[in-house]
């Protein structure tokens, strides 16, 4: 079945991941989501600039400017894909204007943070800050970025840097495992496009997280196959 024929984007991404669906299994560290090391330094002041400054709650409509959702006017693309994704949501009872996260963009990260995702060397990176605040969710998805590189998806990578340490009430899943107890700084990557991932705030404080995508170059592959989740990073 095409793409396009598709109610649910969930059912969509389901049918064309690897991720096994049984939810009785306990998932590990390293089988879908991998802790790269973590990065040492002081971006406190960057951080504290950019939850300064004004930034935007974005849905699922919004969160990114693609052609697939925007038009060269600004204006939303009410696009197949978009339609399968708040199907998704009405079909769980939730609305299709639900506060995912409030984001930054590249250009207002700082200069300790540019560092972070500057040292993966990805190309053509698409980086953002993503500040969420208590009550926001990105519910349960399985991540389409094949618009990023088309005829070589397996170049595409996601890397995120939890940017505070853990708190109660900050949550985060990839599969079947919860995370917590991160530590600022912690760095870590995941399969894009086979493992269902979530995150809410129910906590007290903003959770801020760098997220980076782009392609993969030699240098990228060379720091992810020597990755390890001890690695030291100075900044």
């Amino acid at each position: 079945m095409h793409e396009d024929e598709y109610h649910s984007s969930w059912e969509w991404t389901r049918q064309h991941s690897q991720w096994h669906f049984d939810y009785t299994r306990h998932d590990q560290t390293g089988e879908w989501w991998q802790p790269l090391g973590r990065f040492q330094g002081d971006w406190g002041q960057d951080l504290q600039t950019a939850m300064n400054n004004e930034t935007k709650a974005i849905t699922w409509a919004t969160r990114k400017d693609s052609p697939y959702y925007r038009r060269a006017d600004g204006t939303f693309e009410q696009s197949k894909m978009l339609r399968q994704e708040e199907n998704d949501l009405r079909d769980i009872g939730a609305p299709v204007d639900l506060a995912l996260t409030d984001v930054t963009e590249q250009t207002d990260v700082g200069p300790v943070i540019t560092k972070m995702y500057e040292f993966f060397e990805l190309q053509d990176p698409w980086v953002r800050l993503h500040l969420q605040q208590p009550g926001q969710m990105f519910n349960l998805h399985i991540d389409k970025l094949y618009d990023r590189c088309p005829q070589d998806p397996a170049r595409i990578v996601r890397i995120m840097v939890m940017l505070s340490d853990w708190e109660p009430g900050h949550f985060y899943c990839f599969g079947t495992q919860n995370i917590s107890h991160w530590r600022a700084g912690d760095i870590h990557t995941f399969a894009w496009p086979d493992v269902p991932h979530a995150t809410a705030n129910a906590g007290r404080t903003v959770r801020p997280l760098l997220i980076m995508t782009g392609l993969a170059t030699d240098r990228t592959r060379e720091i992810l196959a020597q990755a390890q989740a001890d690695n030291i990073y100075p900044i």
